[in-house]
């Protein structure tokens, strides 16, 4: 999985391991529901009329990296695309499409977040300290 994160979405961007999401446990950390959920009901009317989920996709984007919205939207335009934050956004998605085809989903089908490597922090530690 490592090496195709690496040699993948992730090329270029200096190595991972697979201390960088797992640190140390068989499962990944995940992002505890309070953490994003008192964020998607401060910006809920921000996400009336917005595609399905875009409140809890916002949300879990904003606790898992620790940042407001203006690190990847420029402020008071939130369609512009032109942060580089926002355009990593786009490279960072294809990891919740390669990591599934690590596993047999009729065994285990993984559910992905930001979270499980970025722990909070907007540059995730990618080798083990």
């Amino acid at each position: 999985m490592v090496s195709g994160l690496n040699d993948g979405p992730l090329q270029g961007l200096g190595p991972i391991s697979c201390w960088t999401c797992h640190r140390g446990h068989n499962v990944p950390r995940r992002l505890a529901r309070a953490d994003w959920e008192s964020i998607a009901t401060a910006h809920e009317a921000d996400f009336t009329g917005g595609r399905p989920n875009l409140g809890l996709a916002m949300a879990v984007y904003s606790a898992s990296l620790g940042v407001d919205c203006s690190h990847c939207h420029v402020d008071g335009d939130w369609k512009d695309a032109s942060k580089p934050a926002h355009q990593t956004v786009q490279r960072m998605g294809r990891i919740f499409e390669v990591i599934p085809t690590f596993f047999d989903k009729n065994v285990r089908a993984p559910v992905t977040q930001c979270f499980m490597c970025h722990q909070g922090r907007v540059r995730v530690e990618k080798l083990k300290p």
